[in-house]
Order: C-alpha cells, then structure tokens, then sequence
C-alpha cells in the first residue's frame, strides 16, 4: 500500500526536528511500509510496518501530537499525531477539528502548536526526553 500525499506532509511536518529520536523515526519512515489505512468519517488512521532490525526509539512509547493544520476547500481545520509503540512507528492519526473529513482532502497548511517553528523543548518534555 503506497503512503498518500497527505500523509507523507503530516510524517514530514512530525517528524521535523534535530534531535536523535526523530532523526531515528526518520530513518524508520524511510523504509516502512504502509500496511493498513482506517478512514473513520472525522479522519484517518495510516497503521505502518517497520523491519524488525531497524533501531528503536527510547522511549519505546510515545506520541507526537503537536502539529496543526488546514484544509483546502473546507472551512475548518485539524491535527495529527504520529504513535510509536515499541521504539517503532505504529500509527498516524489525523483527524478534522469539526468531525467531518472531507473527501480527497487536501493540506492547506502546516504548523504547530508553537507556531510556524518547532518547541522541541517542549515535544521531548511531552515523551520526557
């Protein structure tokens, strides 16, 4: 199963940072297929399958979910979390903050909660790194 457009700019914008886990989760999204995608009527699910000899993340658990962003052709907006469980990646989550995904949906803009740049002060203090 190929990874969406969508889907390749919510990884690109979660994954954005200088710091060694997501230099590693980068390296996990490089090589990992996507292997299930749940639409749920307010948004996605993208499930992935990562290698088992590609390195794992410490913590084995977290979730980053500080990215924001617009739709095209509908009026409101969204966020998306990325789930790692066992030092992987497991899941992308997006969802419409009104509760209605709009079909063929499409970014209209990319931020964080921070703003146009990244606390990654804050996002490692959110997996206690």
């Amino acid at each position: 199963m190929e990874i969406l457009p969508i889907e390749r700019e919510l990884m690109d914008a979660l994954l954005v940072g200088d710091d060694p886990v997501l230099d590693a989760l980068r390296s996990q999204f490089s090589i990992a297929s996507v292997t299930k995608r749940d639409y749920t009527g307010s948004g996605f699910f993208t499930y992935f399958s990562v290698i088992p000899d590609a390195p794992r993340v410490s913590p084995a658990s977290l979730m980053l979910g500080d990215v924001i962003f617009g739709l095209r052709s509908h009026g409101t907006g969204g966020e998306a979390i990325l789930w790692v469980k066992d030092g992987a990646l497991h899941s992308l989550e997006a969802f419409a903050d009104d509760g209605a995904w709009p079909q063929n949906a499409r970014l209209a803009r990319v931020r964080y909660w921070s703003g146009e740049v990244r606390d990654l002060d804050w996002l490692r203090g959110s997996w206690g790194g």
